[in-house]
């Protein structure tokens, strides 16, 4: 029936945004994609200095004088896939594979996150037999790397007092508020020394993690590639060794699930290093046997070694003890609720011909926690001789437990569905925070269908919420039109 042709009309929308390449930054075809979709239904649309999209449609017949509504979501999409997948996120489209109840990707992250909210959007728009308002529908560019296409919007370009985000993961919630956050960077400065012909090359994988969110996934107990390689390589301690690799982790909001190691050792120290190394690699696995069955820490060793220079013992000892004792996970959580409040992410690690830099992710819907969190790191920091610099700060978004449209929202959605939506404030990062800073008065609140493990290739949709949050939004915005 009226169900199944809407989540039709959406997922055929949805694979015509998943048919473009999306990655963060990458946004030009997708948002040109939109615009010329917009024109062939015939809406007005335009992009701003930061690549947002804005699309107007005009009012339903009978709901001209009412206010005009936002529908909001992102064009960008994580952009991550399996070891040994073919796909190029450069040129390749998504490929879907419909389970059942189930949309999934071959391989890859779906994109869902958040390209389902444009689908949406663009499917009410054109929909004859919805009763609206005016719609802006807003879709903003490089949302995944740090919220940046929502920071670059113009303000005085919305008319809308009310703001829907179609960025939640679970049907039956809405999310109406966040946690805000900033990045940290720490760098050390190389110091090198040639290879000698006695030295020999130890190289350390850990792999197979869960990953996950960084924000979301922060108290369940996964294990970050990044600290597990510190952890094993502190093992060593006292031992002289030598960086000529170090990398792990991916983007600032995925737990990493990655991380390698190339040390150089004397020959004569090579068997005893692996022999600790192992030690230590048992004891880890053990401790994340439930949590992380799939977790590999893999050695190998090679007589000849690999590079022409090696970073100084003293500093490979540094950069060590910089990441082995940088916090990493929970921080703080809140009184009221027990819900995480402050947590951090060891993000990504690199050597790279410049020196190391350490990027650490942090999240907090508390400003003076935030400022705690930042001086401890920074104290780390400085501990271990390494330069402490932060940015990427963006502000929480408070929430309003008494605003008219997360009222209205609750009770649309009891009436439709005979149950109560819950409510709750999240642990990530939404746009909603930044948007109603430069729209002072805005009422926001976010949803969106059934999503889980964003931001891996994992990442799948469940078909029929789809059509659950299609009609929730359709009634919202006839309640808004009168």
């Amino acid at each position: 029936g009226d169900m199944n042709d809407n989540i039709k009309k959406v997922l055929d929308i949805f694979r015509g945004i998943s048919d473009v390449p999306r990655c963060s930054k990458n946004e030009d075809a997708v948002g040109g994609w939109i615009l010329d979709y917009a024109a062939g239904k015939g809406f007005e649309g335009r992009r701003d200095s930061a690549g947002n999209v804005l699309i107007s449609v005009p009012p339903s017949k009978g709901a001209e004088t009412a206010s005009a509504v936002i529908l909001q979501g992102h064009m960008d999409m994580v952009c991550e896939k399996n070891p040994g997948s073919p796909h190029d996120f450069e040129k390749d489209p998504i490929k879907f594979i419909f389970d059942g109840d189930v949309l999934k990707a071959d391989g890859t992250t779906l994109g869902a996150d958040n390209g389902i909210a444009m689908a949406l959007a663009l499917a009410i728009a054109e929909d004859p037999t919805a009763i609206h308002p005016a719609l802006e529908l807003l879709f903003t560019t490089d949302e995944e790397t740090g919220l940046n296409g929502a920071s670059g919007l113009a303000e005085g370009l919305l008319k809308g007092k009310v703001l829907i985000n179609i960025d939640s993961e679970t049907e039956g919630v809405f999310t109406i508020g966040c946690a805000g956050g900033r990045h940290a960077v720490m760098t050390v400065k190389p110091e090198t020394e040639a290879v000698t012909a006695d030295m020999s090359a130890v190289s350390v994988k850990v792999s197979g993690l869960r990953g996950g969110h960084s924000g979301m996934d922060i108290d369940k107990g996964r294990g970050n590639a990044n600290k597990i390689m510190a952890e094993l390589l502190h093992s060593l301690k006292g031992t002289d060794i030598k960086f000529s690799a170090l990398y792990g982790g991916t983007a600032h909001n995925a737990i990493p699930r990655d991380a390698t190691a190339v040390l150089l050792v004397g020959r004569a120290l090579a068997a005893k290093v692996s022999e600790q190394l192992l030690s230590a690699a048992e004891n880890i696995k053990s401790r994340f046997l439930k949590s992380e069955p799939g977790l590999s820490i893999l050695l190998t060793s090679d007589a000849a070694a690999p590079a022409e220079t090696a970073v100084t013992s003293e500093v490979t000892s540094r950069i060590i003890d910089l990441v082995y004792e940088t916090a990493n996970g929970v921080y703080a959580r809140d009184d009221e609720t027990g819900t995480v409040q402050t947590s951090d992410n060891i993000a990504t690690i690199r050597l790279a011909r410049e020196g190391f830099s350490m990027l650490v992710s942090m999240r907090s819907s508390s400003a003076s926690k935030l400022e705690e969190l930042t001086s401890e790191l920074k104290g780390v920091s400085e501990q271990n001789g390494a330069l402490f610099t932060t940015s990427g700060g963006y502000p929480p978004w408070e929430p309003d437990w008494d605003s008219e449209l997360l009222r209205i929202a609750r009770k649309t959605y009891s009436d439709i569905f005979s149950v109560e939506p819950r409510v709750k404030v999240i642990h990530a990062g939404l746009e909603c925070g930044i948007i109603g800073g430069k729209y002072p008065g805005l009422e926001m609140i976010s949803l969106g269908p059934d999503i889980r493990n964003p931001h891996s290739p994992d990442e799948l949709i469940i078909i029929p919420s789809i059509g659950k949050v299609y009609h929730l939004l359709k009634a919202l915005l006839a309640a808004y039109a009168k």
